[in-house]
């Protein structure tokens, strides 16, 4: 369209100057079909990168040039690739590798990786170029910026992948195809940069036995770029073709690789016995336990969204022999390369009956799919959550008789601890001394030295080492607040005191429930010393005496 400074004797100028320079690049189109480049090779050169070009190249040289393309064999700029993703058999593979993957995706992206050498073979033909077409070559020309292979293949795709897969292509897709074109040129371009003398180049070669795509890893395109531009024109020349010979055969495609970004649902778990770690305890190849709560979840999930691995995180984690009770513990499943996408409630329902129906050593709440964003409420959580615990306490000295003293040696309120890293989780903790905080602590006496406690805590608490100080490596602990010798016989988790994820309100749920829990009190709530907390599962027995403890 005319601007408002153009005169009609202005505008009608443009076509001429279009058609002179159109005409100036016939001898250069000419050329470059001469060497052996196929149509949307010699189109990209001679700057026509319009879709509708590249998908009829050889009709687009007849009418911008009146060239009658016929191709002599394999292209020795792109090696074949865009002749490639033009020829039906792509389409043919690009199908089946989808409908094998059976992966539900709504569109697609592409990844591409081409040979080295097509770097190489660029510099060479601009070079061959430069020294016929001076005029017409170089940064303030007609011919500046030449697209590469990869960007006319993804200009192509965009507009074959719709028609081919039947579903949009989208820069953006958390569905990927990499597609990966590998040729015996790259051996050579590793020769020649060893020529050169880039001696990262000799270093790998020397040692490298891989495939021609891995050998090119150690060897990027930022430093073959790097070489090119600073060795000499004479010298390039010398050490190999200008132009590029014609290869005699083409890239090979290996099978393509399909990816999906990962989804992450979210829930609640509870732990009813006391032989269960929480993720698979393995030391020296030897496991330590049979199973472990992350196993028994995620069994049913990997089937049905059929994902290549579940990465599990939570907040915060139980001894193996502790119970998780009340509402749970959050967790969030990473699903790595999920066949589906969009997980609806009716499946999300189904997949949290089964593993609550295959077993009654865990329980799954609030099975529910979330944003990658959402994940980093487990983090956030972590330093200012806090836990209610309740444990079965012995002590040396008999408070069945002395509940008021005993409420008086316990009254305690944000009782700050100071936690040396405790003996039994040196191995895998820094020594560090940590400050903690007790906020509260309510009691019940079951029988002559026993007691029930519960206490709501900072999160990060070693609560077993409160109990029995750990040789003194926690001070101040119960057995100094009561001033005698106490120990713990059993820990359970009754609260993870975090509003997170929100509860799912469904029939399937509530059906899928094992065993009816009674809810724990909130924190904040006080727990009489006669009436404590409803437990979430059977009470344990208490032993009829106990053995004076180590610590």
């Amino acid at each position: 369209p005319l601007s408002t400074t153009q005169t009609p004797h202005m505008a009608s100028e443009v076509p001429s100057l279009q058609d002179a320079a159109q005409a100036a690049l016939r001898p250069v189109a000419q050329a470059l079909v001469q060497i052996g480049c196929c149509a949307p090779c010699v189109l990209r050169y001679v700057q026509h990168t319009r879709t509708d070009q590249l998908l009829n190249g050889a009709k687009a040289l007849k009418t911008l040039y009146d060239i009658n393309f016929e191709p002599k064999g394999v292209c020795c700029a792109c090696l074949g690739i865009l002749p490639n993703i033009l020829d039906v058999s792509f389409q043919e593979i690009l199908t089946n590798t989808v409908a094998q993957a059976g992966y539900e995706c709504e569109d697609v992206v592409l990844a591409i990786t081409t040979p080295l050498s097509l770097n190489l073979r660029h510099h060479s033909i601009m070079l061959y170029l430069e020294e016929n077409f001076s005029d017409l070559v170089g940064k303030t020309s007609i011919i500046a910026d030449v697209q590469p292979v990869k960007e006319i293949a993804k200009v192509l795709l965009h507009n074959l992948v719709p028609a081919y897969l039947k579903i949009p292509y989208n820069s953006k897709s958390p569905f990927r195809i990499t597609m990966t074109f590998e040729h015996p040129d790259t051996e050579l371009t590793l020769e020649l940069l060893q020529r050169l003398g880039h001696k990262r180049a000799r270093t790998h070669k020397s040692r490298d036995k891989r495939s021609a795509s891995a050998q090119q890893q150690a060897v990027s395109a930022a430093m073959l770029t790097s070489v090119l531009e600073n060795v000499d024109n004479e010298e390039f020349k010398s050490n190999t073709s200008c132009p590029p010979d014609m290869p005699a055969q083409p890239c090979v495609l290996l099978p393509p690789s399909c990816f999906a970004d990962s989804i992450f649902l979210a829930g609640r778990y509870c732990k009813y016995c006391r032989e269960l770690s929480q993720t698979p305890w393995i030391l020296d190849g030897e496991r330590h336990t049979e199973l472990s709560v992350q196993e028994l979840l995620q069994a049913p999930i990997l089937a049905r969204i059929k994902a290549d691995e579940a990465r599990f995180s939570s907040a915060g984690r139980e001894d193996v022999d502790v119970r998780m009770l009340g509402a749970g513990r959050p967790f969030i499943f990473e699903l790595i390369n999920p066949r589906r996408r969009r997980i609806p409630a009716e499946l999300l329902a189904e997949m949290q009956a089964e593993v609550n129906a295959s077993t009654t050593r865990v329980a799954m709440h609030d099975l529910q799919q979330i944003d990658r964003d959402e994940t980093a409420v487990l983090k956030d959580g972590e330093e200012t959550k806090t836990k209610t615990y309740s444990c079965v306490v012995w002590t040396e000295k008999d408070y069945s008789g002395q509940p008021e003293l005993l409420a008086e040696l316990l009254s305690v309120k944000d009782l700050v601890l100071k936690q040396k890293t405790p003996l039994r989780v040196m191995h895998r903790r820094v020594l560090a001394v940590r400050d903690k905080m007790i906020h509260n602590i309510k009691f019940e006496v079951l029988k002559p030295h026993f007691l029930r406690l519960w206490l709501s805590t900072q999160a990060g608490t070693y609560v077993k080492e409160f109990i029995h100080g750990d040789f003194g490596r926690t001070l101040p602990n119960l057995t100094t607040l009561l001033s005698c010798p106490a120990d713990i016989l059993s820990l359970d988790v009754e609260a993870i005191n975090m509003p997170w994820p929100p509860s799912v309100k469904s029939a399937a749920a509530a059906a899928a429930a094992p065993v009816a829990a009674a809810p724990v009190a909130p924190v904040a709530a006080p727990v009489a010393a006669t009436a404590p907390v409803a437990a979430t599962a059977p009470k344990e027995p208490l032993p009829a005496t106990v053995a004076q403890p180590a610590s």
